[in-house]
């Protein structure tokens, strides 16, 4: 039968290939240099994603566990001579927010809210963030979203990763506010592994003692 035939397209899946047409980042999020950026993206090319609906977001956006977020084709309604028209889906470009975490913007019945991507992946995947949890970044790369790489956690936990990454302010001062060397017998350091001055510390004891035996003899002298 003769004639010209249309291309049916296939429907979108749950898993897909990553999307080999990305360009290619000169540089690797952790600053691995050229080679590092490369291999990773062919690395990142070559596994399965999978995709999933983000929970509220069901019908308009995905998440993956890559770390990507995508909007997906959708009929939106507005007034005027285009009451409907459609809208393509893509993949969003995250941007650092203020704390320097990917965030994308999600739109949904009028409302516009910026999320951080790492939240996203982790609601999607792991469920909503249990309460006095926050998110942990495992290698210390806090633009590496992929779902391998974050986890719930304590603040505890977080601040031994950011020891142990080397990121922690505390851990690598070397003088107190007050000028006193943080070494040797002046050195004070937590089960977090915060460092504070010894000669403080004990300061700081002799003046709360001070202060108590104060509030006892302002309270002898009245009952007086």
């Amino acid at each position: 039968m003769s004639g010209t035939h249309r291309a049916v397209q296939p429907e979108k899946q749950l898993v897909s290939r990553a999307d080999t047409r990305e360009a290619v980042p000169l540089r690797s999020p952790s600053g691995g240099g050229v080679m590092a950026g490369l291999l990773q993206h062919i690395e990142r090319a070559e596994r399965v994603e999978c995709w999933l609906p983000i929970p509220g977001y069901e019908g308009y956006y995905e998440a993956s566990d890559l770390g990507r977020i995508r909007s997906l084709d959708r009929i939106i309604v507005g007034g005027g001579c285009c009451p409907r028209r459609r809208k393509k889906g893509q993949i969003l470009r995250g941007r650092p927010n203020n704390h320097g975490y990917p965030s994308v913007y999600l739109s949904k019945d009028g409302h516009r809210r910026n999320i951080t991507v790492h939240s996203l992946i982790l609601l999607t995947f792991r469920g909503p963030r249990p309460e006095g949890r926050i998110i942990r970044h495992l290698n210390g790369d806090q633009l590496d979203a992929r779902l391998e790489n974050l986890v719930y956690g304590t603040f505890s936990e977080n601040n031994l990763d950011t020891l142990r990454h080397g990121r922690n302010p505390f851990s690598n001062k070397t003088e107190c506010d007050y000028g006193h060397p943080l070494a040797g017998d002046n050195l004070y350091v937590n089960k977090l592994g915060h460092h504070s001055c010894l000669s403080c510390r004990r300061d700081a004891h002799k003046r709360l003692v001070e202060r108590r035996k104060a509030a006892r003899r302002a309270r002898a002298g009245v009952g007086s």
